[in-house]
């Protein structure tokens, strides 16, 4: 091992031991724990998750997820009936008052397609939500090591507001 790898990866290690919580406020919608499992070799698709949490009094619905990053995001769900497990593509997701909804594996979930470029353990990328009312919100997706843990980091990102 070289100087400079061990200075590189001991440097990634202190990044990721200092982050606590990934959470990105936008006036009603708060969006936390977002990860994009990292995956071995070259893949096509990948999935993402997070969780997104209704501070309003109103239902609102998330009708689009997109990124510079990949050519296409799909919202999908996952399904276990009669021992059979499914997934169906979603062309939209309501969020009731002050409901919280969590974008899991073997649940709701994003499907993305098509990576413009190679990400590393504890590389983020943006990632922009959309609502019905037309309103967006942008945050940071974080690749992560295993899909059921969620990401050490305590980033806040609010340069994107919005109330819906």
């Amino acid at each position: 091992m070289t100087s400079a790898w061990l200075i590189r990866h001991y440097a990634l290690m202190l990044v990721l031991a200092s982050i606590v919580c990934v959470e990105v406020t936008a006036g009603s919608i708060d969006v936390s724990d977002a990860r994009m499992p990292l995956q071995p070799g070259v893949a096509s698709v990948y999935a993402g998750y997070f969780t997104l949490q209704n501070h309003s009094h109103q239902t609102i619905t998330l009708v689009g997820v997109s990124s510079l990053v990949f050519s296409s995001i799909e919202i999908h769900e996952s399904k276990l009936t009669d021992g059979i497990f499914s997934m169906r593509r979603l062309t939209e997701v309501s969020i009731k008052p002050h409901q919280v909804v969590e974008f899991k594996p073997a649940g709701l979930h994003l499907m993305m397609r098509n990576m413009a470029s190679e990400k590393i353990l504890g590389d983020s990328f943006p990632v922009t939500l959309t609502f019905s009312n037309g309103d967006a919100l942008e945050f940071h997706m974080q690749v992560s090591n295993d899909p059921a843990i969620k990401p050490t980091s305590h980033m806040h990102h609010h340069d994107n507001r919005i109330d819906i």
